[in-house]
């Protein structure tokens, strides 16, 4: 039998005060699926209140946009309960379509699948919010994969600025640099600092990544209140046991790298010292 589970509960406070300052309150919604060979469990940081109504309704459908597109509904948009059942209900039938079709192959399946996915809002400064959608899914085999990607909007306008965060400089061998260090800075902490040796990167990479001339992650850069962050996905420049490698640059590093509007945004958030990793899941 199946099992659904609904969970809505209020987080966040709304300062007091005016302007685009005001931090955004935010409703999780969670939508699960617990059967015996499928688990789904999807979880969302609804925005419900912010003081500029456009940003507010950008954000919303922002949100909405992993799980937009799952069914029918004309209201889906910002209809974020029914897009997460949807989006849950066709990934367990898919499941179990797979299975099927394997077995009529003579493969034989376990038929357990999962998928965790996570809508959190990561970042809420003066001029932006940045969401990430993260989590993992399996269907078979030795292991899953994971997921990610991130939006960050602009509070004033409305506008969502993640593809316009960086600049063409981003080739140049200072910036390859930084991300060399944030790699570092990365793996010293998730191998801890004794049995990781900097000097050694170049063995923790795949052949034909090179530890002086990384590419630029295919994921977006990202806005935190920091920082500007970077996620190497699973099998991009590493093994598998090493994760998603990602990590934060402080933003006084990275100003020649960003656009004029990023840096609009970016001098507002706090001030740090060193490259930190960043973790997750």
């Amino acid at each position: 039998m199946k099992k659904f589970w609904w969970v809505a509960v209020f987080a966040g406070v709304i300062l007091s005060g005016c302007g685009q300052g005001d931090k955004v309150e935010t409703k999780e919604v969670k939508f699960e699926i617990n059967e015996p060979k499928t688990r789904v469990s999807l979880s969302v940081d609804f925005p419900m209140e912010a003081q500029n109504p456009t940003f507010l309704k950008q954000l919303q459908k922002v949100v909405n946009v992993p799980f937009i597109g799952a069914h029918n509904n004309p209201n889906a948009a910002l209809d974020i309960e029914e897009n997460l059942k949807s989006e849950a209900e066709n990934f367990a039938a898919a499941a179990k379509q797979n299975v099927q079709e394997l077995n009529k192959l003579g493969i034989e399946a376990s038929g357990y699948a999962e998928y965790i996915g996570e809508m959190r809002k990561i970042a809420d400064t003066d001029g932006f919010v940045t969401y990430a959608n993260f989590g993992y899914v399996y269907t078979g085999g030795a292991h899953g994969a994971s997921f990610w990607d991130s939006w960050v909007v602009d509070k004033k306008s409305g506008d969502v600025v993640s593809d316009d965060l960086l600049n063409v400089q981003t080739g140049e061998p200072e910036f390859k640099e930084i991300l060399k260090q944030g790699v570092i800075a990365y793996l010293a902490e998730r191998k801890g600092s004794k049995s990781f040796n900097p000097e050694q990167l170049q063995d923790e990479l795949l052949d034909v990544v090179k530890a002086d001339d990384l590419p630029l992650p295919a994921a977006k850069a990202f806005l935190l209140d920091d920082g500007v962050g970077f996620v190497y996905g699973e099998y991009e420049i590493s093994y598998y046991a090493n994760g998603n490698i990602a990590f934060v640059v402080p933003f006084d590093k990275m100003k020649p790298y960003l656009t004029p509007q990023a840096w609009a945004l970016a001098e507002k958030g706090k001030k740090a010292q060193q490259i930190k990793p960043f973790f997750f899941n």
